[in-house]
């Protein structure tokens, strides 16, 4: 992932078009995500701007805020505009834990054209501009001559074949003491060379099209649609560093290196910079039941997602305004909070003929200890 970080950039002190140009710069890398530093322009032209550069580089923005984007302001007014609509700007104090990549999940099988058993075929999906694919092969066997390179056997064929982990690259290799770090459930992983490991290991079913397994040594990562296990490379690495520094400085709380990537759990191949409109064109290929290619588009529905604020201290309040009966009145000193709705989660199960869609929305709280909810509202 590719991130642009601006910081003091007091785009009030110059002009529009150069604004333009700074972000033009930015588009031209390829980034996948722009951070602001602070210091972006005096309180009133605050939301005006970070909503600009979000047009402009047409990738989220997240930013936090400077002593300089309060001047001229309060400071409650300034951050009470921060939780109003900023387009594809994202204020990190109320975004809470930001993920940077949408998953797309497939979790199925891959399915013979007109249920005529193959060797090999290749099964894909598209949504919007992400197009990934996976080769589904036979079952085959590593055979061993005295002294001659390992080498495949004959390919069965197969009319289905189950898309999980535990037919890619990986596994271990126990008698080396060694395993494949991006797939701990798989299988063909060899980690030294020896009659005994090699001789009928299972090679995985699944690969990538693009980097096909034809040497026993070769070491490829693991083709697949579902969920990456969290203790595998590369989610295992974002989790930071838990060292005695860590445990006398910052235990129990997150390191201070922790990636909220981590959370991201489809395969890397699948992860979206940025988040799903959710209205995108989708293609499946050969994991469909009743047909080798099916299309649709993604309904556009985004839920509105919205909480109501206590404006005073709800258990005093709700003590003198309780009915006997516990009943409340009809109108509650709440006022209502928008929130962003983020789709970061896509999966199908083309087995069932379904798909769902996850949406995610933050909401800050200033403590854990008092009641400051009242209401939270879900609308189509």
């Amino acid at each position: 992932m590719k991130v642009a970080w601006g910081t003091d950039v007091h785009f009030d002190f110059i002009q529009t078009e150069d604004v333009r140009r700074y972000c033009e710069r930015i588009s031209q890398h390829d980034v996948d995500a722009v951070l602001l530093g602070g210091d972006i322009a005096m309180a009133d032209d605050v939301t005006d701007w970070v909503r600009f550069v979000a047009s402009e580089v047409r990738r989220p923005v997240y930013f936090v805020l400077g002593n300089h984007d309060y001047y001229a302001g309060r400071i409650a007014a300034v951050r009470g505009r921060m939780l109003g609509d900023l387009g594809g700007a994202h204020w990190l104090p109320a975004a809470g834990a930001v993920r940077l990549t949408a998953n797309t999940v497939l979790v199925g099988h891959a399915y013979a054209p007109e249920g005529k058993p193959v060797t090999e075929l290749v099964t894909g999906l598209r949504v919007g501009q992400l197009r990934y694919g996976v080769a589904v092969i036979g079952d085959r066997q590593w055979q061993t001559q005295l002294l001659d390179k390992p080498t495949m056997s004959h390919t069965q064929p197969f009319r289905t074949m189950e898309l999980v982990y535990e037919r890619a690259f990986g596994g271990f290799d126990k008698p080396a003491g060694m395993y494949c770090k991006e797939n701990h459930v798989g299988t063909g992983f060899i980690g030294k060379r020896t009659a005994e490991r090699v001789e009928g290991l299972r090679l995985p079913n699944l690969e990538d099209p693009r980097n096909r397994i034809n040497a026993w040594n070769i070491r490829p990562r693991p083709a697949g649609f579902g969920f990456y296990g969290r203790g595998w490379s590369p989610r295992l690495a974002y989790t930071g560093t838990y060292d005695d520094k860590y445990m006398k400085e910052r235990h129990p709380l997150l390191p201070a290196d922790f990636s909220f990537r981590f959370f991201n759990g489809a395969h890397p191949d699948l992860q979206v910079g940025g988040y799903l409109r959710g209205d995108e064109d989708v293609d499946l290929l050969n994991v469909c039941p009743d047909a080798s290619r099916v299309h649709f588009r993604l309904p556009g529905i985004v839920p509105k997602i919205s909480v109501a604020r206590w404006m005073v201290p709800p258990e005093e309040w709700l003590q003198q305004h309780a009915g006997s009966d516990g009943s409340l009145p009809s109108e509650l000193p709440l006022v209502e909070e928008p929130l962003k709705t983020a789709l970061d989660t896509l999966v199908f199960v083309p087995d069932r003929g379904v798909f769902y869609e996850v949406f995610r929305a933050v909401c800050s709280l200033s403590s854990l200890e008092s009641l400051e909810i009242g209401r939270i509202s879900v609308t189509f």
